[in-house]
């Protein structure tokens, strides 16, 4: 039998806490990318890279799916400083 499409996965996990309601999410790895704007699957051997690169995250919304188990949606915000 003939695989017919395969891929690398990697797991990631989000603790969110929005007032009192904690989230334990899962973003797809390609939300991930566009966020940080490069591909996510050359952390594969090294996760603490990766890792630093989330906890330096700051000024990010987060849309989550009906049931609150999926990240759907990520969105970096910029501060605007007034006079």
């Amino acid at each position: 039998m003939l695989l017919k499409n395969c891929f690398i996965g990697i797991n990631i996990n989000f603790h969110l806490q929005k007032e009192d309601q904690h989230f334990s999410v899962t973003p797809f790895p390609k939300i991930v990318g566009n966020i940080l704007q490069e591909d996510i699957s050359q952390y594969k051997d090294n996760i603490d890279d990766l890792a630093e690169k989330f906890l330096l995250l700051e000024n990010v919304d987060f849309q989550l799916s009906p049931h609150n188990k999926l990240i759907i949606r990520m969105k970096t915000h910029t501060t605007s400083q007034k006079k």
